[in-house]
């Protein structure tokens, strides 16, 4: 290396003093507040004092050791005077002390300039005894009345508790309605109140608005009843007595009236809509008091009078007058009803509004008067005192402290959250805290505090709570007031540095509050029995566990998780996160036939589920079958009303929720979406229906779709007329499946573990032995390694350390019973045997504290092969793969066999990949062929060229006069079938034509709707899935590509089935083939077509030599 050498001469030094100018130390320290303890010894470091309550300031003595010493405390220096040998000024006052520990910094510099020594003194500055005050006499809450005071058994309504002003003990945040705000400090809580229905207690409120209020929310209740509603100020004290509460059945609205029938924006209405099923208890009579309301669309509510059963009338209903604003826009709204003011329930029967009328007067509507509430005796019973003596309200602390750490911000009484952070070998902490007011009481963490006074001073108001866990913990200090109402929480969050990475067992962090995620809505709650329909379980904002890196809200995924899983009944099936929510399929229905109800219920983990939750409702398949009243001819771009008959009942039990399903249900016309109304059977219609307003884009035969909950959809059998217009297009209201969740009852919830680290899965340390390096070297963040090991290694040892205590860990399925006692970790090693040559894989899962944060590594260890040929060399491990059936198509095929049926898979689960330009001539060759399995019988296939698939043509069925419906299964190795499978159904060879509908003459250019009857079809006796049919039916024509063909159990102009479809035959084809007549033939499936004839049955139906279906 370069360097320069500089000369040897003073003028590259510097000179320093050594003996005693090299001592920093002080000769004497005392303080006036008190004697130091331990006495003062110069090779003593800290001292602590005590000083009497109201101690603001304190004065230190000292002397100095060597001469020329210099002192500074707290920071400051002290100007010694050594004019006279000996240092004098050697006073100094110490000012701003406040009650509990501070700390005083004394450093002394040696003569020498920079040797340096401290000392400190802790002065604990006591607090002095709280004084109390002379009581007076007690002052009274008494309960006015409720309102409402009824509501349904599904409970959640909102019921204020009405006091007269003045009389609660805290007020609303509204100085200028509260008459006792200067009684009132923001900052200090109260106590919630409690209200207890007839003893059920739940948790109230006081109004935010007003003085005058509490507000609690009625619990669940088991059918109609009237309890008692009492009410405690400080959770343990009742009134004696209290109002009544009415709790009725749930109701559905009927179909409503209005008058006038035509409606307009801005004009007021009667309605009346009939009620089912408000059950009163029987002591209920004052239905005139009801304070029923109905609303528009959520726009403003107006009061309604209840009309009990009377005369022919055997329902109530509810009559109200209503007006949608001049603001809003004309069109169809829904109206909500409700028989309290709270709870409202829509109207199944959509309402349309005309346009304004220019002459309407807003200033003229009449409104129905509301009633009041009923007003309670002005008895004792009705009340509940509570102490109002001078500072019985006073929940303040005279001062809080953290035994010597330092926290921010100092002590304020209007400040309620504090900072502090310790070192990582702190073991415990004092948290020390003195009430202002007598009579408070003081619980730190849940202990109380037993602070006594003596000789003026408030002693053993020190609790000392030990520190278990690194990261941030917190401290909570609860002041209850005299009075046992207000309240005051102060928070203090310690942060304590992690142990150091040498310590092979460290503190864990600290838990926090655990994590809910409540169940709020449900979405699609209704689905077929044959099950996979979409369900979205949602959350409320921001409950969904941060791990998951919700995007929705901002959150970084903190790894892989678990999937959640749904249950719906005694079946379970895994589903995904999705948004705000959780995403399943609902599994087809196990027991039993017809409509059925289960609970759905759902885990984070797999483990814990939901102990309740909403429910989903099976129905029965079903088919559309018309219109009623029947349909006309529509035009393009026009909203037109279609209300569409189901063929059978598909509920078990008729008296289902027809507005929960209405909330779902939906019409499809020519890919428009819009809602859909159930409607019940009743009146003249033995059959249940849905109700839209829909729209046609496109003109021909179009048909519509209909389904329960926006989801499963089904083919109206009957065509629709759509004709071009050329007039403007209107908008529907466009079907929005979020709009259809029904908010749940509160407390569907899983818990789990929420904080600093408990979404942690990944590993402190990895290591492998004997005699194998694992390569790359261990990171936590890195999962994936390899290692080698000698042909005669037969069993390697994994040690496995957590990032945090508390994760499990598991080995090739097998777990580990990882566990710290005493700062020490056992039960992290995992013996494994090495049983094959090559390759070996070990598989470790790492479950963080909150159940579902998962971290996978994965370990190849390779072992050699034995160096001579053994008669039992060790195999190669067989790495298995799983082939996963997920499609058949097409689903159905004639009994004469020979449909090419193609069975799909999953990217990379075949053992053969796709076939690419390199290896095409030789794609396949030397595999063994794939088997189909139709029934009992079997069948050749091969792989498909994509790599994910398997086509197999479907074997003859050997009763062509009765076709079934046959599982189908496959095998990749000609032996091995997969336990399940889909299924295939066989139908009868039939005849198509002839083709009815053809305007004549046909010009190319034109879409051209046809039907073709289909003779001597036959399905299998049990099968009902037509409506499959449509969706692989097609017409094509001249052999060529055609459009989708829709199924027909049924036609007017045939006595069996018939496929309807729309043909176009290009301007251009006359031209260009020189061709002026083209063969229309039909398919049942997207690989088997029939001509149109009308030969007879004995025809082969793969010829396509006709002239009766020509056009």
């Amino acid at each position: 290396a370069n360097f320069t050498r500089l000369p040897a001469t003073s003028r590259y030094c510097i000179a320093f003093r050594t003996g005693a100018a090299a001592v920093a130390a002080l000769a004497g320290l005392t303080i006036d507040t008190g004697d130091l303890s331990p006495a003062f010894d110069p090779k003593v470091f800290n001292y602590s004092t005590t000083a009497p309550p109201g101690t603001t300031a304190a004065s230190l003595d000292f002397i100095p050791g060597p001469m020329l010493s210099s002192v500074s405390i707290q920071g400051v220096p002290v100007a010694l005077d050594w004019s006279r040998g000996a240092a004098r000024n050697n006073a100094h006052t110490v000012t701003r002390l406040t009650p509990g520990w501070n700390i005083i910094a004394v450093e002394v510099t040696a003569p020498n300039g920079f040797s340096l020594t401290s000392y400190t003194v802790d002065v604990f500055v006591a607090s002095p005894c709280p004084k109390g005050h002379p009581k007076k006499p007690p002052a009274a809450a008494c309960l006015l009345s409720l309102s409402p005071d009824v509501g349904p058994v599904t409970g959640g309504t909102r019921v204020a508790l009405q006091f007269p002003a003045g009389q609660l003990p805290v007020s609303g945040n509204c100085w200028w309605c509260s008459p006792n705000y200067n009684r009132f400090q923001p900052a200090i809580n109260a106590k919630n109140p409690v209200c207890n229905f007839g003893g059920r207690k739940v948790t109230a409120e006081y109004e935010n608005w007003s003085s005058t209020s509490i507000v609690c929310y009625a619990p669940p209740w088991d059918g109609a009843a009237a309890v008692d509603v009492t009410f405690s100020l400080d959770g343990t004290t009742f009134s004696a007595a209290g109002g009544r509460f009415f709790y009725h059945a749930p109701y559905s609205p009927g179909n409503l009236t209005t008058a006038p029938s035509t409606l307009r924006v801005a004009t007021q209405f009667d309605a009346i809509v009939p009620l089912t099923g408000p059950s009163f208890p029987s002591s209920y009579k004052n239905f005139a008091a009801l304070p029923a309301q109905c609303r528009i669309s959520y726009m403003g509510t107006t009061a309604a009078l209840y009309i009990p059963p009377s005369g022919n009338s055997t329902t109530p209903s509810l009559r109200c007058r209503p007006v949608l604003w001049s603001y809003m826009s004309p069109g169809t709204y829904n109206l909500d009803v409700s028989i309290n003011g709270f709870d409202f329930v829509p109207v199944p029967q959509p309402i349309t509004f005309l346009p304004r009328d220019s002459s309407a007067n807003e200033m003229s509507y009449t409104w129905f008067q509301s009633p009041g509430s009923k007003l309670l005796p002005a008895t004792d019973a009705y009340c509940v005192g509570y102490d109002i003596s001078p500072e019985a309200d006073n929940a303040t602390l005279y001062n809080l402290g953290l035994g010597r750490l330092d926290m921010k911000p100092a002590y304020s009484a209007d400040v309620h959250f504090y900072s502090a952070s310790a070192p990582y070998d702190a073991r415990v902490l004092e948290v020390a805290a003195a009430p202002a007011a007598a009579g408070a009481t003081v619980v730190v963490n849940g202990r109380a505090l037993a602070g006594m006074c003596a000789n003026g001073k408030f002693g053993n108001n020190v609790i000392t709570v030990p520190v278990l866990y690194s990261g941030v913990q917190t401290f909570t200090v609860e002041v209850t007031a005299l009075n046992e109402i207000n309240r005051a929480v102060y928070t203090i969050s310690v942060d304590v540095a992690p142990e150091p990475p040498s310590v092979p067992c460290p503190r864990g962090y600290a838990p926090q509050p655990p994590g809910f995620a409540c169940l709020q809505s449900l979405s699609r709650g209704f689905g077929p029995t044959a099950g996979g329909t979409g369900v979205v379980l949602r959350f409320p904002w921001g409950q969904a566990p941060p791990a998951l890196g919700n995007w929705m809200y901002g959150q970084q995924s903190a790894g892989p998780t678990k999937p959640p899983v749904c249950s719906f009944g005694d079946s379970r099936v895994v589903g995904s996160y999705f948004g705000d929510g959780i995403f399943c399929n609902a599994p087809a229905l196990v027991a039993g036939s017809g409509s059925q109800t289960v609970p759905v219920t759902f885990s984070l983990d797999g483990v814990k589920f939901s102990t309740s939750g909403a429910n989903f409702t099976y129905y029965s398949p079903f088919s559309a079958t018309s219109f009623d009243p029947p349909l006309g001819s529509v035009s393009t771009g026009s909203i037109f009303e279609a209300t569409i008959l189901l063929d059978k009942l598909v509920y078990l039990d008729n008296a289902v929720d027809a507005a929960a399903v209405s909330s779902s249900a939906s019409c499809n016309c020519d890919g428009v979406t819009t809602p859909a109304t159930y409607l019940p059977p009743g009146g003249n219609r033995s059959q249940p229906a849905l109700r839209c307003n829909t729209m046609a884009t496109s003109a021909g035969n179009l048909y519509l779709r209909v389904s329960l909950n926006g989801f499963d959809y089904v083919t109206v059998q009957t065509p629709i007329n759509v004709l071009p217009s050329d007039g403007a297009w209107q908008s529907p209201n466009r079907y929005e499946p979020t709009a259809a969740a029904r908010m749940l009852a509160p407390g569907l919830c899983v818990g789990y573990a929420a904080g600093p680290g408990t979404a942690d899965a990944s590993l402190r340390g990895l290591e492998l032995s004997p005699g194998a390096t694992m390569l790359p070297s261990f990171a936590g963040s890195v999962l994936f390694y390899t290692a080698q090991v000698g042909w005669d290694v037969r069993q390697v040892n994994f040690t496995v350390v957590p990032n945090v205590v508390g994760a499990t860990v598991s080995i090739n399925g097998a777990p580990l019973g990882v566990s710290c006692a005493g700062g020490a970790i056992a039960g992290n090693v995992f013996s494994a045997p090495v049983l094959f040559t090559g390759l070996n894989r070990f598989t470790i899962v790492v479950t963080a504290l909150n159940g579902f944060s998962q971290a996978t590594y994965q370990v190849d260890v390779y072992a050699a092969a034995a160096p001579v040929a053994a008669a039992c060399q060790r195999p190669y491990a067989a790495q298995p793969v799983t082939a996963c059936l997920r499609s058949v198509t097409p689903g159905l095929g004639p009994v004469s066999g020979g449909t090419q049926v193609r069975l799909q898979f999953p990217p990379n689960q075949l053992p053969l990949g796709p076939a690419t330009w390199y290896n095409q001539w030789t794609f396949g060759t030397g595999v063994k062929r794939p088997v189909c399995r139709f029934g009992a019988l079997t069948t050749v296939g091969t792989y498909g060229s994509d790599g994910v698939s398997i086509t197999c043509a479907a074997p003859a069925w050997p009763d062509k006069f009765r076709p079934e419906t046959v599982p189908v299964s496959f095998s990749l190795d000609g032996s091995t079938f997969a336990e399940l499978g889909a299924t295939y159904t066989y139908h009868s060879v039939f005849q198509a034509g002839p083709v009815l509908g053809l305007p004549s003459p046909a010009y190319t250019g034109y879409p051209l709707p046809v039907v073709v009857p289909l003779t001597g079809l036959i399905f299998p006796a049990n099968f009902s899935t037509t409506d499959l049919l449509t969706t692989s039916a097609e017409c094509t024509l001249q052999g060529g590509g055609g459009p989708a063909a829709t199924y027909l159990p049924s036609h007017n102009d045939s006595t069996g089935p018939a496929l309807s479809c729309t043909v176009l035959v290009p301007w251009y084809y006359p031209d260009f083939y020189w061709q002026t007549s083209w063969t229309l033939a039909v398919a049942s499936t997207a690989k088997n077509s029939f001509p149109c004839n009308n030969q007879s049955a004995s025809r082969v139906p793969t010829s396509r030599s006709t002239t009766d279906g020509t056009i």
